[in-house]
């Protein structure tokens, strides 16, 4: 394929152009070789003496990674996925973090990610979200969250998967107690069994299967 005027595309050509290309106005002061190159659509050893166009780097690595929540949270689910990924992706998903999220995947690594996803703080209220939508995509979240677990827990507690477990050993060791009451009472430590436990019915790690008590608890209680 060829321009109109007949000669083959350059990638400047195909960047400026506005009869087929993308009509970008291109800004010679700032440095082009690293974008094109991050990015793949020209070799690493090309040197380009124009500068990165207008749109600049932020719009080529969104072109690379196209979903960097969706890419975010498969890293931290399973660090192999970035054998998949090529050098090109890896540096531009690595940018979209820092950009959209203050976070560098290569300096920080995956259990700072964990953490600021369990904190959910700023844009990782976001990513939270987007977890908590599809969790079965993600089936490694919960183990790095365990892992990642701030030592001092002043947060969310159906942010961390060892808190529902917590809870889930609280309430087996209740419901093995209630033979042992009288009819009155055992009534009133239900009641309070269901205001301890019953907020857990929305938790993600209800929809993970990590809830089988509190599942059973809703059996019973239709």
């Amino acid at each position: 394929m060829t321009q109109l005027n007949g000669k083959d595309w350059t990638v400047e050509a195909f960047l400026v152009s506005e009869s087929g290309g993308l009509g970008w106005t291109l800004d010679v002061t700032i440095h082009a070789q690293c974008t094109y190159g991050r990015s793949g659509y020209a070799g690493d050893n090309t040197d380009f003496h124009i500068a990165r166009a207008q749109a600049g780097a932020e719009d080529f690595d969104k072109l690379m990674v196209g979903d960097t929540v969706r890419d975010l949270l498969a890293w931290i689910s399973d660090l192999k996925v970035r054998d998949g990924w090529d050098a090109a992706h890896w540096k531009a998903f690595c940018s979209r973090c820092k950009d959209e999220f203050k976070f560098d995947p290569m300096s920080e690594g995956d259990l700072m990610a964990a953490e600021r996803l369990g904190l959910r703080k700023g844009a990782w209220t976001e990513v939270w979200r987007r977890f908590t939508e599809s969790p079965a995509l993600y089936p490694g979240i919960p183990a790095a969250l365990r892992r990642a677990r701030p030592g001092d827990l002043f947060v969310q507690r159906d942010s961390w998967p060892d808190e529902n477990e917590k809870d889930e050993k609280t309430l087996r060791t209740a419901l093995m107690a209630l033979p042992k009451f009288a009819a009155e009472e055992g009534r009133k430590a239900i009641l309070e069994l269901e205001k301890d436990h019953g907020e857990r019915r929305g938790w993600v790690w209800a929809r993970m299967g990590f809830s089988p008590l509190r599942q059973l608890w809703n059996i019973c209680e239709h």
